[in-house]
């Protein structure tokens, strides 16, 4: 009876993934019957919709070459700062609720999983989502991130997809783009924004944001200064210790950005951050019901939980332009210092056992990374658009570990000792791309890039493991351009990841002693479209991705040795949408979202977390945005607005099987959040009411098989004033 039932959902859950996967083949069949209509409405030269501009159109350098959105052939969410701060959005944990196929799994600053279309960062040494700040790569690795102040952007790019060729190894599965405002060479101004907000169950938290931009010499030289002070309070308890808000933290965080034209062809940038957080811990909610958002620390209930976040980040980006190409080099280094305490249960089996409790004490990571690029850009003067470079990164991450105490059913049970490590890796990369226009519609290209990885790791038994991997990745896309607002587009492109080692007690435990690189190869068929006169912009995307020798965990004699080690594949595919319509002057509509189907297709080993058919952890099955922006006047000289947000994510799953724990799958359920705000500008000055997660959503944002069940800051109220001067 069980085999039948077992059967008979199978069964459901096969014609389930062929209904779906023809709903989103007609999707697209529609949307390119759309692309025919426009091509009869508007024509081949596109004036119509040049006539007005009711949406902006944003210029973006994803292919390392400033292009509208609009022209590049790949699925890319592109927001204007401005756009960042109507909708309020602060930190990457906001910015995945507002963008298709972009998810976080997050406990707190700086720890988060990001996943893009299915991969993500949660087992390996290196990074599978690229992270970028203007022209440095930050990606850190796994959960370890650094914690980026979304404040005085010109923009953010979200590149969907394997961006190999132009990114190298750390953008497997996409790449975030985060991109400062250049200093101003002819104008003294800034702004000065302070926010006081009340969370339920918390107290007031109170944020200050100043901008300084500052000409020395006039069209030569200028710095612009941002500064950012938190001090946010909590709203989670530690009953067991008596205190109360545990989770706030204070953060200051300071950027200066110098520019000097020194000519008309040669630029130099210079940028330096220092960046400060501590808190006396995560948003970790473990104790039921969740509505009381209650803490207990593992082993000893009163244990601390403090943290610390810390980074340093230093850039240099000189620029000389040809007559036929522009020259570019960019050095950078960041050094980045964490520290917290991490609490895990977990229950095993039988179903009544006492859960063992994990107390890891005074974790720290410090990295540091020195990496440099050097490429050339044609200036498209012709059909042919090329870059060539090459890139250079030489990283050190120390592990430091006071040790993890055990317990059982409240039974003190002993201390594994610390387990310091030191992993070391020195790479180098060269890349070219080049897109041909063979007609006035019809773009053809490709890129490749040659990789090569060196990496050494220091173990806690005193065993150096060395190294070395290297990789060619390729992409192939084309676009045809049925009018100047009606563009279809195909790619192939292939992503890539090095292989690393594992711990010396893991090997001695039957784990193997290394694991291999793993490659992504994902094909996408997309469309962009402009209609009304550039009222309402549609872009659309197709996507299938396979993924093979999958760094996950592994199982070697239990609980006693988990490893990372290659398990077999998977298989990634899906449809993403974004849509906006300004059907007045004044009132913009939007609505995007995604549906991703990512599951484990087959396995090459035994010792596994997995089985085939286990969705991919850590990827949300759906999610859907919509906004709403409504420009008034509240008086003939008083301009006002009324914004809301609503975003919806659907299920997510984190799998973790073989070593007994009575649920081996854990489930992050549907989320839901609304924001809405409402404000005036009066003269230079500005005030606006806010609120934040309206509908109090106190669901784990995280699906938690350990007692890593995070929670979204609830219900917020708040209000900001700002000055431009």
């Amino acid at each position: 009876e069980k085999v039948a039932q077992h059967n008979q959902r199978e069964r459901m859950n096969m014609n389930s993934k062929i209904i779906a996967k023809k709903t989103l083949l007609a999707t697209f069949v529609g949307l390119f019957a759309t692309t025919g209509a426009v091509q009869q409405a508007y024509g081949q030269d596109g004036e119509a919709a040049r006539a007005q501009s009711a949406i902006d159109e944003i210029i973006v350098t994803a292919q390392k070459r400033e292009q509208r959105a609009f022209e590049v052939p790949m699925s890319i969410t592109a927001m204007s700062g401005e756009t960042l701060e109507k909708v309020g959005i602060d930190n990457i944990l906001d910015l995945s609720y507002a963008v298709p196929n972009l998810s976080v799994a997050e406990l707190g600053p700086g720890t988060q999983i990001i996943t893009i279309r299915g991969v993500g960062n949660e087992r390996g040494n290196s990074s599978l989502i690229g992270v970028y700040l203007d022209e440095t790569s930050v990606a850190g690795v796994q959960a370890s991130q650094i914690d980026l102040r979304v404040t005085d952007l010109e923009r953010v790019e979200v590149l969907k997809g394997p961006q190999g060729t132009l990114y190298g190894a750390g953008s497997t599965g996409g790449t975030l783009r985060f991109i400062t405002r250049d200093p101003e060479l002819d104008e003294f101004g800034g702004k000065l924004d302070v926010s006081l907000y009340d969370s339920l169950k918390g107290g007031i938290s109170e944020e200050v944001t100043g901008v300084l931009n500052a000409p020395l010499i006039e069209d030569v030289l200028a710095f612009r200064i941002v500064a950012t002070y938190e001090n946010k309070d909590g709203w989670i308890d530690q009953p067991a210790a008596s205190r109360e808000d545990i989770n706030d933290s204070e953060l200051a965080n300071i950027r200066l950005k110098a520019l000097w034209q020194a000519t008309d062809a040669f630029a130099i940038k210079a940028m330096a951050i220092n960046h400060k957080n501590s808190g006396g811990g995560l948003n970790i909610v473990n104790l039921e019901p969740r509505e009381d958002s209650n803490f207990v620390s593992a082993v000893n209930a009163s244990s601390p939980s403090d943290f610390k976040d810390d980074y340093e980040l230093y850039n240099l980006t000189v620029t000389y332009d040809f007559e036929f190409a522009t020259l570019l080099s960019s050095s950078s280094y960041t050094e980045m210092d964490k520290l917290n305490q991490l609490s895990q249960f977990a229950e095993f089996l039988p179903i009544g056992s006492p859960p063992l409790e994990l107390l890891r004490r005074d974790f720290s990571v410090d990295v540091e990374i020195f990496s440099q690029e050097i490429r050339l850009n044609s200036k498209g003067n012709g059909p042919l658009d090329w870059t060539v470079g090459g890139f250079y990164r030489d990283a050190e991450d120390t592990i430091t570990d006071a040790g993890t105490d055990l317990a059982a059913g409240g039974v003190f049970l002993g201390t594994i000792p610390a387990v310091p490590g030191l992993n070391t890796t020195e790479s180098w990369a060269a890349f070219g791309d080049a897109a041909y226009a063979l007609t006035e519609q019809l773009e053809i290209g490709a890129g490749v890039r040659y990789f090569e990885d060196d990496r050494t790791t220091l173990d806690a038994s005193g065993v150096t493991l060395k190294g070395s991997f290297d990789a060619v990745t390729t992409r192939l896309y084309a676009s045809y351009a049925f009018s100047d607002n009606a563009k279809v587009y195909v790619s192939r492109a292939e992503g890539f990841r090095s292989g690393g080692f594992n711990a010396a007690a893991s090997v001695a435990g039957g784990a193997p002693a290394t694991f291999d690189p793993e490659e992504l190869v994902s094909y996408e068929l997309g469309t962009k479209l402009s209609l009304l006169e550039n009222r309402i912009s549609i872009e659309a995307a197709l996507f299938h991705s396979e993924y093979t020798d999958i760094q996950v965990l592994g199982l070697a004699g239990g609980l006693a040795f988990v490893f990372t080690g290659n398990v077999g594949e998977a298989e990634m595919e899906g449809v993403e949408w974004a849509i906006k319509w300004a059907p007045t002057d004044t009132l913009t509509l939007d609505f995007s979202g995604d549906i991703i189907d990512a599951e484990i297709t087959s396995l090459n080993a035994t010792g596994t977390s997995q089985i085939v058919g286990d969705p991919v952890s850590y990827v949300p099955d759906y999610s859907v945005s919509l906004g709403a922006d409504y420009g008034l006047s509240w008086t003939d000289n008083v301009p006002g607005f009324i914004r809301m947000q609503y975003q919806r994510q659907g299920e997510t799953t984190n799998t973790l099987r073989g070593i007994g724990l009575a649920s081996p799958q854990s489930v992050a359920p549907v989320l839901n959040f609304l924001n809405a705000s409402i404000g005036a500008d009066i003269g230079t000055w500005n005030v606006e009411l806010f609120g934040r997660n309206l509908l109090n959503e106190d669901e784990k944002i995280r699906p938690a098989l350990t007692g890593f069940a995070a929670q979204a800051r609830p219900r917020t109220i708040g209000v900001k004033v700002g000055m431009d001067f």
